[in-house]
């Protein structure tokens, strides 16, 4: 058998192995390859010649072609011809890649024609001083990379639908390489990156390919575009969804056993959007029990109804901050709302005292005495909620500072008559005087309600298991939740943990001590504390991320805190691009929380592990002494 492949750099084999005689020559490889693209594989000799040896008399031309048959022959065997006095015809003894290629495409088997393409057309191939073989390879080059593309491109739509997201984007990827300027392949590699929750990544494909373009006076085209645009919006507001049978499993799991806790806030939620009156809502949960993930609910579905989300995550050091949690607000999607256009300027002027954004986005007058931040704030966002419905998320309000929890009292004090609702997370093991004061006013003058978040009862760990590990029939399934309630001590955080452990392979150990100790919660537990399963699971995690992510989580847990971009950089050594795309990873998977300040861990227990197990003291060092040298961003 003589097989030649053409999609790439020419390759050639008889039973298996490349021979070794004249029929590797240049003209003796095009030879076959012509008459292989050839109709029924059949040329005259005249036009052989011209295409091969025009540059020779005709007499020599001649000889020349019967030496190249002569030397194939000897190569390759007696049949691998048939000739004429006029004509010669290449048999069937040679097989052609590419006509396997089009035998799988016609009958939509896009995978496997896929796997064929190694590059263009006889990559590197030339011969000299054949103009009309050379005019031939470049006509066919960029018919077989268009062929190329749409073959790779439809692959990657087989994948990205059945959810393997990274081989789709995998083959998006090739399709770009074999032509960067082809709008199909960069919409194919911006949904993959959507899809997987890296907007960011999909973002900066349209903006290098519209840099592409540029150099050749060339814009893309409306379909790509729009895609843009609407990846923009995922960017603003969407949580993108989890993607079924993914090649790798993930920490994002949908919500579960919180139906009732929700089903209440977005009562509270549409009283507001109805009827304009501000709500209030306190979701008080022990650490690990989903208190920012209901958040994350809440506000994905307000966002839905057209509301304008901000969010801040305070971390410890906040509380000495003065004003931190209202300017964190801002920054974490205020500043993005259209009707702070309409406020006035000495309001304008008060609030950017703490937020110097303000004056980019907005010409503020100078003129009267600006009046003080609880009037001013109020003010602005009354006046912003009057185009569009606001919700405000203080996650973690416990670490919020002094000035901005009596804000916060003001606000649902002067926001009555607003379609406004604040909610505010909290850990019962750090009581504020402020929250409590907010709490036992609601009900009575202010609107809104209190959320405990408890423990996963069996029906939420089952239904998690089920969501993890989709093979598992009901006798499997009863084991599991059995097991992961009593490792995890049913502390939700605990429970996805464990169950991503087990979709990874981590054998959970059989002996597992009881736990929670009694009296005891997750605030107050040091990492060698917790069960031998629940650490190996987040080990196993941690090496399952890739380098970079992992390099970013050393950072974070090193500083213990809220850590910005440009800190991470500076300390990661990662570049933009790297870092971007780990960020969005880890954010994604729910290893880190990021507003506009900065990231963090989303659990702290993981950040303890983390730094307990991955860190050494010298690297914690180092890294804290960077961080604290690098300017912020």
């Amino acid at each position: 058998m003589i097989e030649l492949s053409a999609l790439g750099p020419v390759d050639i084999r008889k039973d298996g192995s490349p021979p070794t005689g004249r029929s590797l020559h240049r003209k003796n490889l095009a030879l076959l390859a012509y008459l292989g693209r050839s109709p029924n594989r059949t040329r005259t000799r005249d036009h052989l010649v011209g295409v091969l040896w025009a540059e020779k008399e005709d007499q020599s031309a001649r000889h020349s072609l019967r030496q190249a048959i002569s030397d194939l022959k000897a190569d390759l065997g007696d049949e691998l011809f048939v000739t004429s006095s006029d004509a010669v015809t290449l048999t069937d003894a040679v097989e052609f890649d590419f006509e396997q290629f089009e035998t799988l495409r016609a009958t939509e088997h896009w995978a496997e024609a896929s796997r064929l393409i190694r590059g263009e057309f006889m990559e590197g191939f030339s011969v000299a001083g054949a103009s009309a073989l050379e005019d031939w390879l470049s006509h066919e080059r960029a018919t077989w990379r268009r062929r190329s593309v749409e073959t790779i491109l439809s692959a990657a739509e087989e994948r990205l639908t059945a959810g393997a997201v990274a081989a789709a984007a995998d083959l998006a990827s090739g399709a770009m390489a074999m032509d960067v300027h082809a709008d199909a392949a960069v919409q194919m590699a911006m949904r993959c990156a959507a899809v997987e929750g890296n907007p960011a990544g999909a973002l900066d494909l349209f903006e290098r390919f519209v840099e592409k373009l540029s150099e050749l006076n060339l814009e893309p085209n409306a379909v790509t575009r729009r895609l843009a645009d609407s990846v923009q919006q995922e960017r603003q507001w969407r949580i993108p969804r989890p993607v079924p049978e993914a090649p790798e499993p993930t920490r994002r799991t949908p919500l579960v056993g919180r139906s009732a806790e929700l089903t209440a806030a977005m009562m509270r939620w549409s009283e507001s959007l109805g009827t304009s009156v501000v709500n209030v809502l306190l979701v008080e949960g022990e650490q690990g029990t989903g208190k920012t993930r209901l958040a994350e609910e809440i506000a994905a579905r307000s966002r839905l109804d057209g509301a304008q989300a901000a969010w801040i995550r305070s971390v410890e050091s906040d509380r000495d901050a003065d004003w931190s949690g209202i300017a964190g607000l801002f920054l974490g999607g205020l500043l993005d709302t259209p009707g702070l256009a309409s406020a006035d300027s000495e309001n304008l002027a008060a609030v950017a005292a703490i937020v110097p954004e303000l004056k980019e986005r907005f010409t503020i007058r100078s003129g009267a005495t600006p009046p003080p931040l609880d009037l001013a704030v109020p003010h602005v966002l009354r006046t912003a909620s009057d185009e569009q419905p606001l919700v405000l998320v203080f996650d973690d309000a416990h670490y919020l500072d002094p000035h901005s929890l009596e804000l916060i009292q003001a606000l649902a004090r002067d926001l009555k008559s607003c379609p406004v609702l604040i909610v505010l997370t909290m850990s019962p093991q750090h009581p504020r005087p402020e929250i409590e004061e907010l709490r036992s006013r609601i009900g009575r003058e202010i609107k809104g309600l209190s959320l405990h978040l408890g423990l996963f009862d069996d029906e939420a760990i089952r239904v998690l298991s089920a969501a993890f590990v989709s093979e598992y029939d009901g006798a499997q399934l009863d084991r599991l939740t059995r097991r992961i309630a009593v490792d995890s001590g049913r502390i939700p955080l605990l429970v996805v943990e464990l169950l991503h452990a087990v979709t990874i392979g981590v054998d959970l150990d059989e002996a597992t001590p009881d736990w929670p100790q009694p009296g005891r919660t997750l605030d107050q537990t040091a990492p060698g504390e917790l069960p031998d399963a629940v650490i190996g699971a987040i080990r196993a995690a941690y090496w399952r991320a890739a380098e970079n992510a992992r390099k970013v989580l050393l950072v974070v847990a090193a500083v213990d805190g809220r850590v910005s971009r440009r800190r991470i950089r500076e300390a990661s050594g990662l570049s933009d691009p790297a870092l971007d795309e780990a960020l969005d990873w880890l954010e994604w998977e729910r290893w880190l929380v990021s507003e506009r300040r900065g990231y963090a861990y989303a659990a702290r227990i993981v950040r303890d592990v983390i730094a307990r197990d991955m860190l050494t003291a010298g690297q914690a060092d180092r890294y804290r002494r960077t961080v604290a040298g690098a300017p912020e961003s």
